[in-house]
């Protein structure tokens, strides 16, 4: 299909036409485009988001930051008091919570800080 025939079924000049195809190469077109640009074209747009990693390894990835951000802030309380503990412990705690925090499903995993 030329870019004036899809204008054409659009109801729009070829100009837009050409405007829409710039904004889908440079990342700038709008989703209601893409869906008149479709229903145009007799096609169904789909739109996903596609995950990098396994749902798993996003969530233990995930839930293992937000443990040492939360084991990180108690060790630092402690460090002042004088009562530090060793790295190894410290790693069991966070492994530990993670697992806890992924095993509950703890809203805390997405926390933002």
């Amino acid at each position: 299909m030329t870019g004036q025939q899809l204008a054409t079924r659009l109801g729009v000049r070829q100009s837009t036409v050409a405007k829409l195809e710039r904004g889908e190469q440079e990342g700038t077109v709008t989703l209601r485009s893409l869906r008149n640009a479709a229903e145009a074209m007799e096609c169904d747009l789909v739109y996903a988001l596609v995950p990098r990693r396994s749902l798993e390894a996003t969530l233990e990835q995930q839930a293992r930051r937000q443990a040492a951000r939360i084991v990180g802030r108690v060790e630092h309380t402690m460090a002042l008091e004088g009562q530090d503990g060793s790295t190894v412990a410290v790693d069991e705690v966070v492994a530990d919570l993670a697992e806890e925090l992924v095993r509950t499903m703890s809203p805390e995993i997405w926390r933002a800080e």
